[in-house]
């Protein structure tokens, strides 16, 4: 018993202790400017009037969307390594004895009947590796239970059935051995199975012909904002004509709030947040703003200067309460940028 805590209190000393001075000295080297307190303040204590002329740019018909195949060739010459690609597979067919599952039996009837599976499923076995998978099916006078595809990776259970459940010895069984190998046994969730290899087939690629409309779907939400940015950007200055003459403009006028608030059509914007922190003065903002699914046009009829008392008074609350939120984030943020430099090569389909 105190071995036995000895190695546990060893293990915290050698892995969870190190593991938490090392995040403490990350989080502890938090810090917050002066610039990120003004405009925490900005962004929730000062109000503005805006005016804004948007477009939700999912509406856009797709009919006016010009996409050339050139364009999807493009694409998926370039992501098919990443996205494309489909991966070696090898046909399966199997014999299954399910599980005696048959309530008018006691418990001792169903363990003699499901050791009588098993010593069958043993001897079908042994007779498919000595003659072939087929003869020993004729011998037994037995149907094949399924045909099925699998592959290495951890994907959707790799094509067996999820009935099955997680068997990872027919899928190792399967690119560890050449066709026409019968396997062992293998204990399944819902049964006895004896595996049998038909075929292999090599990696290859998605042919371009069935994806490209998928690819097309994928690109055509950039287009289409593109497509609404270009409209915004040769209007004239007249926004109340424009959205009068174009059912997908859409005119908000006097709309006020915070500077950081969600707005009405539009929601929130990160990119009218950061010109409104930008600016004390009111005027157009000139550059197309984006959010979630709106581009819009922006002027800026009002809005609050600081008051500098005001703003002296809470500082140091606002400062500490964004250092402490910093320092709960910084190991997790470091630890994720990390990862995203690593070169990660699942290896786990060689081994299981």
């Amino acid at each position: 018993m105190v071995l036995q805590i000895l190695l546990i209190w060893e293990n915290y000393l050698s892995e969870y202790l190190a593991d938490r001075k090392l995040q403490n000295l990350f989080n502890n080297s938090a810090s917050v400017s002066d610039k990120e307190v003004l405009n925490d303040y900005k962004k929730n204590n000062l109000s503005c009037n805006i005016d804004y002329l948007s477009i939700n740019y999912n509406n856009i018909e797709d009919s006016l969307i010009n996409i050339l195949d050139d364009e999807l060739l493009e694409i998926y010459r370039r992501d098919k390594d990443e996205k494309y690609i489909i991966d070696e597979k090898v046909t399966l067919e199997y014999i299954l004895w399910e599980n005696i599952n048959d309530n008018d039996l006691d418990s001792l009837e169903i363990i003699q009947e499901q050791d009588s599976l098993l010593q069958t499923a043993i001897d079908f076995s042994s007779e498919a590796e000595i003659t072939s998978f087929n003869e020993a099916l004729k011998l037994y006078e037995l149907n094949v239970t399924d045909t099925i595809q699998v592959s290495e990776d951890f994907k959707n259970n790799s094509g067996i059935p999820f009935q099955m459940g997680a068997v990872r010895s027919a899928v190792r069984f399967a690119f560890d051995n050449s066709n026409g190998t019968s396997s062992n046994y293998m204990v399944t969730d819902n049964g006895i199975a004896v595996f049998h290899i038909l075929d292999k087939s090599a990696s290859t690629y998605d042919d371009f012909n069935n994806i490209k409309n998928n690819i097309k779907r994928l690109l055509i939400g950039n287009k289409k904002k593109e497509y609404a940015k270009n409209i915004l950007n040769n209007l004239s200055d007249d926004w109340k004509t424009a959205a009068e003459n174009n059912s997908s403009i859409k005119l908000n006028q006097n709309e006020t709030g915070t500077l950081g608030q969600n707005f009405p059509t539009i929601g929130r914007s990160n990119d009218l947040l950061g010109s409104l922190l930008q600016t004390s003065t009111k005027g157009k903002i000139n550059n197309v703003l984006e959010s979630s699914t709106y581009v819009f046009l922006a002027n800026i009829n009002t809005i609050d200067n600081i008051e500098e008392n005001l703003f002296e008074s809470v500082k140091d609350s606002i400062k500490g309460s964004l250092l402490s939120n910093k320092r709960n984030q910084v190991y997790n943020n470091w630890l994720r940028a990390e990862k995203k430099n690593l070169d990660i090569i699942d290896l786990r389909h060689k081994i299981f």
